[in-house]
């Protein structure tokens, strides 16, 4: 799933560095978001999915918003579902090493939702994305504590919003 906004440039960009042969050898879809872009992106968005060789579901958004676009992109898939985002920042610096911690953090907050939720195979979406292996290496312990932290904390303000002490 790609979420965009006013970006077609980027937009255009990201989907050329697409692996078109792994989506298509793993019979998967893509799924692009336009959160009521005002600039070409939904042209570009028509064009690639009109000329790719894997499945593009195409959705939109009124109202601006990342959340908003996470939400129908989701509402429209298979419950397998991998979100890619380019942060254009740098693995291994400060600014590129924060963003991937703080995505960890938001995806134990998502499945958490999904859990509370009563959402049917929550706990396998979070383990399908988190191979485990004996022993674990540190960098893996280290995502999923991330995530376990953005769990709890998600659950702890869903307690409190809630009265519940």
């Amino acid at each position: 799933m790609i979420c965009t906004r006013n970006r077609a440039a980027q937009l255009t960009e990201a989907l050329g560095r697409l692996d078109r042969n792994e989506i298509v050898a793993e019979s998967a879809e893509l799924v692009l978001v336009d959160s009521a872009s005002t600039d070409a992106t939904p042209k570009v968005i028509a064009e690639f999915a009109e000329n790719a060789p894997f499945p593009v579901r195409q959705c939109r958004v009124h109202r601006p918003g990342l959340g908003r676009a996470r939400n129908e992109g989701v509402n429209v898939l298979l419950p397998n579902v991998r979100v890619y985002h380019d942060h254009r920042r740098k693995l291994g610096t400060p600014g590129g090493d924060e963003a991937l911690r703080d995505y960890d953090f938001g995806r134990g907050a998502y499945y958490a939702s999904l859990l509370q939720r009563g959402v049917g195979g929550a706990w396998q979406l979070w383990s399908a994305g988190t191979p485990v292996s004996e022993p674990m290496p540190a960098q893996t312990a280290e995502r999923l504590a991330t995530e376990m932290e953005g769990a709890s904390r998600y659950l702890r303000h869903l307690a409190v919003s809630r009265g519940a002490t």
